[in-house]
């Protein structure tokens, strides 16, 4: 059985490349050599996580490990991963709904109204607690045009 060649945290280089890491994980084995868990930028710059022997790695001297190579958080958001398996993605952003104006909802009633009626379009209005477009509480304009469009 092998000792260690590296400990964790500390910055390594990919045999035969450019590409630097750090190892964040290790394995003894009674009857092979250590291996040794990287996170590293691939050759396209995306982050990625592998196991490598020793032999198909080196010590990058007084290189501090790059901010990209950061500790992932647990599922929970707050605390380290303590394993590779529990990093979580982090959540794609939302896109903000679009704000609905008056005017949106005027054009949805006339459009209705076109298709279905001057009373259809009345009767959403009526339903929505108003008499009139200028009447309808602005919170109530998603659901105008929602009903004018279904």
């Amino acid at each position: 059985m092998k000792e260690f060649e590296f400990s964790l945290g500390q910055a390594v280089r990919l045999a035969g490349s450019d590409e630097r890491g750090t190892i964040v994980a290790r394995a003894e084995y009674a009857e092979s050599n250590p291996q040794y868990y990287v996170r590293y930028k691939d050759g396209t710059g995306r982050m990625t996580e592998q196991w490598w022997t020793g032999s198909a790695l080196s010590i990058v001297a007084d290189v501090k490990a790059p901010a990209a190579v950061e500790k992932p958080l647990a599922a929970d958001g707050k605390t380290p991963a303590t394993k590779p398996a529990e990093a979580k993605a982090p959540e794609p952003k939302k896109p903000e709904p679009k704000k609905i104006s008056r005017e949106d909802v005027v054009k949805a009633l006339k459009d209705h109204s076109a298709l279905e009626g001057k009373e259809s379009a009345i009767a959403i209005l009526k339903d929505l607690g108003a008499d009139t477009v200028s009447d309808l509480d602005p919170d109530k304009y998603g659901e105008a045009v929602a009903r004018a469009t279904a």
